[in-house]
């Protein structure tokens, strides 16, 4: 009986190897996925700005536009 006990609590033991090897790979895995989240964020925070800058360019150039035709208006009447 005490050769069972002793087989028993090996495979008890590693077992418990197991789970903790386990549970230290969900804990590295979790890490990757929040960095990973975190730079998916990011990207799509650039991408944002980068469109705003964009939009504010173009709105820009039409304002420049305007000016300058306006400029002509008032130094070459009609």
């Amino acid at each position: 009986m005490s050769s069972q006990g002793a087989t028993l609590q090996n495979y008890n033991n590693e077992l418990v190897k197991c789970l903790e090897d386990l549970r230290e790979k969900r804990e590295i895995l979790n890490k990757e996925r929040k960095f990973h989240s975190s730079l998916t964020w990011g990207t799509t925070q650039i991408l944002r700005e980068e469109k705003k800058k964009q939009d504010i360019q173009k709105h820009l150039h039409k304002l420049s536009e305007e000016v300058n035709s306006l400029a002509i208006a008032v130094f070459l009447p009609i």
